[in-house]
């Protein structure tokens, strides 16, 4: 082994050359004793952070995490690829990747494993703690924990920590280093890891807030000496051999109680006491079975139409377990009954007028019928001859309107269950219109928005399909316009020409670029009910103000496309136990709590000891401290048993209590500007950043931008939207849905 000491104007770094690194003939003699076992196999790295997210550094700023990734990943492909393996990596540069999208990454490109590079922190201002760790998701008895990643786990924190001479975490479990990941995000774990198919680890090489590991961590010869401890491990992890499991029965079956068959191999290697078998997370019963050579696997009761996921865990004799094996097969039960109905059933006979026609199946059981059930449709009037398959029971299609006027029979048929309606076409001058709603950036349709169209004194509504098709009929020979809304979208208003109106063509225009479009926002008022919080003389509680300002961020995040929800929704009581166990529903998103309890006129953030929060916590507070006249006081890691139970990134914004004279002049003003700050820091966070907000001046109560946000101007009538670009402001009422402020005796 070498001995190095790099010194130069930032302290010295010391570190030990393994000789098989050190010495080219013993590197090339020993990835050459790995390569037979590693020659073909795929393997996906995932450096983490880059791009953007360039925050993690040590205490003097000479390790910045997501370089030191980098560094180690490039350095672990050039090792993987001379023993013949073929490596993916998630970026290869400094750019920013979606957590969501690395593990889509991996199976797309047809990785065998996936190995996610990261390096540490404490999050606590301790500068002492440094060790190497390795993490699989889930815990033993949890449905989504699988050995073979925890195998995965063992085989790189041997060698890599033995490579760095860094000591595993002393509270392994298992005494080997490995920790699951249920330790950092308890019941959720890492995106990287929870949403993968594969058999995936994610390292932890060490501390970068340790003072000495930094500039250990600095040098890019260190980066090799790590990167060659995970090439052993994944070396002696792929020669060490595993058994493989394959699905050998159909995986549509037409009976209740199918039985499935697996194969195992090799077959006498196989330990029977590792065997675990269960369909949809429920266990199943089994027999090994020698003369089929398979394992045989029996429904623990009747099967329901549907999709059930078969899942079995085995393991040889030596120790060593099979990858994941999760199989879907689909349980089609003989249809019973078939319905259909004509969306509108009567048609005016001009030129573009159509239907939809909804059809679905039961099944023997009085169930929907399973999804890919092929429904036909049959109407020799229309020419149609035509198969649908089933999504949840039922399928859709168009139908035209013929040009004459004529009562036409169409049949649809599941198997053996048939049914029959007829579609009438009328020379009427009825209101009718369809068309297609579509983003106004692209060709994407809008499915579920919001169709209504306005008459003389009448109204009538209705939604687009999936495919953002919409046709409505109504008793009426006038119609004024066609009014379009969908959320993420400024709504569209256009004038008809006409009673009937056919192939409209819709376009709205996203909000903000589309940038929380898919996003998962959890919003918790503290307090309520008994929990009141403080209460000033005029007996404003804080309570009441974080449910109204978490109210009023939520409408904006929905407003702007984002999955929103309230975890509090009325003056309620609710434990904080109820409160985590809420987010468990979202796994994947951020929660923020809303908490109005600090003595002075300032704001400040709570963090779970994730880095990755700190970013939003710190734009919501700049635009707190811009724009509502707030001092802030910056963002700190919470220790709280709270932030360690919150099944996602956790953050609680302090804000101004009741008591500190903030809101006397106006609260409704003040909950509106304070949501709106908090709204624009994640907007910027986003990616969406705009420097210098909209402002216009207005003497109405409340004004509109676009029809989708309002906004209360202040005392000079002002209002701030942050750039956001729309069709206009306009005078606007609040919702009429909104509560008012609870005062209570």
């Amino acid at each position: 082994m070498t001995a190095a000491l790099l010194a130069g104007c930032a302290p010295s770094a010391h570190f030990v050359v393994p000789r098989d690194l050190s010495v080219a003939a013993r590197r090339d003699s020993l990835i050459q004793v790995y390569r037979p076992s590693l020659v073909g196999r795929v393997i996906f790295l995932d450096p983490g952070h880059g791009g953007e997210d360039r925050v993690n550094r040590g205490p003097d700023g000479d390790a910045i995490e997501a370089d030191v990734n980098l560094r180690v990943g490039l350095a672990l492909r050039e090792f993987l690829s001379a023993a013949g393996a073929r490596v993916i990596m998630s970026r290869d540069k400094d750019t920013s990747i979606a957590l969501a999208d690395r593990p889509v990454m991996a199976v797309r490109s047809g990785a065998e494993v996936f190995v996610s590079l990261h390096h540490n922190a404490t999050g606590t201002g301790d500068q002492i703690t440094n060790y190497a760790s390795v993490y699989y998701h889930a815990r033993p008895g949890h449905p989504d924990y699988h050995p073979a990643n925890q195998d995965l786990a063992r085989h790189l924190q041997r060698d890599m920590s033995y490579a760095m001479r860094n000591p595993g975490p002393p509270f392994s479990p298992t005494f080997d280093g490995t920790l699951s990941d249920f330790d950092i995000y308890q019941n959720s774990g890492f995106a990287v890891l929870r949403e993968n198919p594969l058999p995936a680890a994610l390292i932890e090489g060490s501390f970068f807030t340790h003072p000495p590991e930094e500039q250990r961590l600095a040098a890019p010869e260190f980066n090799r000496i790590e990167a060659w401890g995970i090439f052993l491990g994944l070396g002696k992890y792929f020669r060490s051999g595993f058994p493989g499991l394959s699905i050998l029965s159909d995986t549509v079956v037409t009976v209740a109680r199918p039985l499935f068959a697996v194969g195992l191999s090799p077959w006498g290697d196989i330990d029977p006491r590792s065997i675990d078998v269960s369909l949809n997370n429920a266990y199943a019963p089994w027999i090994l079975s020698d003369s089929a050579r398979a394992l045989l696997v029996s429904p623990p009761g009747a099967l329901r139409s549907g999709t059930v996921e078969l899942k079995v865990i085995a393991r040889t004799k030596g120790g060593k377990s099979a990858w994941p094996f999760r199989k879907r097969v689909t349980v089609m039960l003989p249809a019973s009954a078939v319905f259909a109905h004509l969306h509108p059933d009567t048609l005016p006979a001009i030129p573009g007028a159509g239907t939809r026609l909804v059809c679905s199946a039961r099944d023997i059981n009085g169930d929907p019928v399973a999804d890919g059930c092929p429904l036909r449709v049959f109407s020799p009037a229309l020419g149609i001859d035509t198969t649908l398959h089933t999504i949840g029971g039922s399928a859709v299609c168009y139908l035209a309107a013929p040009a004459q006027e004529s009562d036409i029979p169409v049949e649809v048929q599941c198997q053996k269950p048939t049914t029959t309606l007829i579609l009438t076409s009328r020379h009427d001058s009825l209101l009718y219109a369809s068309g297609t709603v579509r983003a106004a950036d692209s060709a994407l349709t809008l499915g579920e928005a919001r169709i209504s169209i306005r008459t003389n004194g009448d109204q009538f509504a209705d939604t687009t399909w999936h495919d953002g098709k919409f046709m409505v009929r109504g008793a009426t020979t006038r119609a004024e316009s066609l009014c379009v809304a969908c959320d993420g979208y400024f709504p569209s208003t256009i004038a008809l020409r006409s009673p009937q109106e056919t192939e409209l063509d819709i376009r709205l225009r996203p909000v903000a670029g589309r940038r929380l479009f898919g996003r998962t926002f959890l919003i918790d008022a503290r307090y309520g009910g008994t929990e009141s919080g403080e209460r000033n003389a005029r007996g404003l509680r804080s309570a009441d103000v974080n449910l109204e300002i978490a109210w009023r961020l939520t409408e904006l995040l929905k407003g702007a496309g984002a999955n929103a929800h309230l975890v509090r929704r009325s003056d309620s009581t609710i434990a904080e136990a109820e409160r985590t166990r809420r987010s468990s529903e979202y796994p994947r998103g951020m929660y923020i709590r809303i908490d109005a309890g600090e003595p002075g006129v300032h704001a400040r953030a709570e963090i779970y000891r994730s880095i990755s929060n700190r970013h939003l916590a710190e734009r919501m507070l700049a635009a707190l401290a811009a724009l509502a006249q707030i001092e802030t006081t910056g963002v700190k890691p919470s220790n709280e048993q709270f932030f360690n139970d919150v099944a996602m990134g956790t953050i609680s914004v302090r804000l101004p209590s009741v008591s500190t004279g903030y809101y006397d002049s106006s609260a409704a003003l003040a909950i509106d500007r304070i949501a709106w700050c908090l709204f624009g820091g994640i907007l910027h966070d986003a990616g969406f950043i705009d420097p210098a907000p909209t402002v216009s001046r207005h003497s109405t109560p409340s004004v509109s931008l676009g029809g989708v946000f309002w906004q209360i101007p202040d005392q000079t009538g002002s209002v701030y939207f942050f750039g956001l670009e729309s069709p206009g402001l306009m005078p606007s009422s609040m919702p009429s849905e909104r509560a008012p402020l609870r005062r209570s005796p």
